[in-house]
């Protein structure tokens, strides 16, 4: 290896840029192409649907109906207080 970077050593300015760049080209396709590579792979699992397994998002059904029970108590409630003060305002008013 010391050989080699002395051999590059005694090259010309020219000669070493040219090494350069061509080491830095070659760096870049071989990052370039592990980057396909893995954006390939990812792909394919969205589209199998395996990143909803990883993630594994709440249903909508199951949120709805969890939201729905919480709502509908509520109205029942005020439905209650609305019967109420009806009945308050009408033994009042008499």
């Amino acid at each position: 290896m010391s050989s080699l970077l002395k051999r590059i050593q005694n090259q010309p300015v020219a000669t070493k840029k040219a090494i350069l760049w061509v080491t830095v080209v070659v760096f870049g396709i071989c990052l370039f192409v592990f980057w396909a590579i893995n954006f390939q792979k990812k792909i394919k699992e969205l589209q199998k649907g395996k990143i909803f397994e990883e993630i594994k998002p709440p249903s909508f059904d199951q949120g709805m109906q969890e939201g729905y029970g919480d709502i509908k108590e509520e109205f029942e409630n005020l439905e209650n207080l609305i019967k109420e003060a009806e009945k308050t305002a009408t033994s009042v008013e008499q």
